[in-house]
């Protein structure tokens, strides 16, 4: 799965509620049914991590150290369009050959449609669907593979059912409640654009201005990051760029080729006031190296290569991974909370926010 090997993609939440080790039984209790139950309709529950039809969920297989590694499952049988359309199509020739009709009429065609969907769809092989999840147990974090609404409205739902526990989405307003007791309605947009005439729209969201303002201090600082506390780390920002900008709707630039950090493009995008949605960021300290692609708009992280452990069992390099995962984390979320004391000091952020604004005038001025 996701959290074993490669890389990983994920959304982070908070577990609101008790979680611990009893939760096992919650999650196997509410394991998917044997796949040889599966009909017409869907089926989907919780499997351990060895793969996505392991429905023994117990310490041995789903509790590795202080993380619950699982992931919930929909499996279904599907109908390929291009099979149905043909299959349809066959029949209606042959209805209409036998009837000497040039056409059906739209109530025939359903129902030559219906019939075919229901001879095929047992004949269809399952396809399974997975969301992974891992939950530390000891403070209630948890990353999960749920990338689209509908993944983590299910991953939710059945998070409840099996712990009584609700997942709740770090997304940037509620990260900086939480790290800093930033209420982020309370905050006006910032604009980044030298000339901040009334043309110049301003997008609203934190994360976007955080992401930007991360590529401002990074430049600024020559990629060392102000980080509290810790060892220094590097950051860098490369493409693909994607830029977001209020208008007559939300609207965006992306930019993929050559060194789209340096381009005319990026440097027009960011005077005109646009700021970052999304962006690869490279984290690195020592010979170890994080790379992962950001959108900001919710704090979904895509495509997380975190550095090599020295772990040789699945135990120990799932173990090494998750060391990995809390020290990207970790940093990113310090990273954020610097930025939240400025974003909440009116002062020191007046005065950030023109220096972003000379950063972004003296970056189009160049040739």
């Amino acid at each position: 799965m996701a959290f074993d090997t490669g890389s990983m993609t994920f959304r982070v939440f908070e577990v609101a509620g008790k979680i611990g080790e009893s939760s096992l039984k919650g999650f196997a209790a509410n394991a998917i049914p044997p796949i040889e139950t599966l009909l017409s309709e869907p089926i989907s529950g919780w499997v351990g991590p060895r793969h996505l039809l392991d429905r023994e969920i117990s310490k041995a297989t789903a509790l590795l150290g202080n993380y619950l590694h699982l992931a919930t499952v929909k499996a279904e049988r599907r109908i390929p369009a291009a099979l149905l359309r043909a299959q349809c199509k066959m029949q209606e020739i042959s209805l209409m050959k036998e009837r000497g009709t040039p056409f059906l009429n739209q109530n025939e065609r359903r129902a030559i449609k219906d019939a075919v969907r229901e001879a095929l769809l047992p004949t269809m092989p399952p396809t399974l669907t997975g969301t992974p999840c891992v939950v530390r147990l000891t403070d209630g974090f948890c990353a999960a593979q749920a990338m689209s609404d509908s993944r983590l409205d299910a991953l939710a739902a059945a998070f409840k059912r099996a712990t009584g526990a609700e997942l709740v989405q770090w997304t940037p307003e509620l990260a900086a409640d939480r790290l800093a007791g930033v209420d982020a309605g309370e905050l006006m947009p910032a604009c980044f654009a030298p000339d901040s005439s009334p043309d110049v729209k301003t997008s609203p969201g934190l994360g976007s201005e955080f992401l930007t303002w991360l590529w401002y201090t990074s430049d600024v600082h020559h990629g060392i990051m102000p980080t509290s506390g810790r060892s220094e780390y590097a950051l860098a920002l490369e493409g693909p760029l994607v830029f977001v900008v209020e208008g007559d709707g939300a609207r965006t630039a992306s930019l993929r080729d050559g060194n789209p950090l340096e381009s005319a493009e990026a440097k027009t995008a960011l005077y005109a006031g646009k700021k970052l949605r999304s962006a690869k960021l490279s984290l690195a300290q020592g010979d170890k190296l994080w790379t992962c692609t950001l959108d900001a708009l919710d704090f979904s992280f895509r495509g997380l290569k975190p550095p090599k452990g020295e772990g040789v069992t699945p135990a120990e390099i799932f173990q090494d991974r998750m060391e990995a995962l809390k020290e990207f984390l970790d940093v990113f979320w310090d990273l954020y909370a610097g930025f939240l004391k400025l974003r909440a000091n009116g002062k020191k952020w007046l005065k950030e926010q023109r220096e972003v604004q000379d950063w972004v005038a003296a970056r189009a001025a160049k040739a």
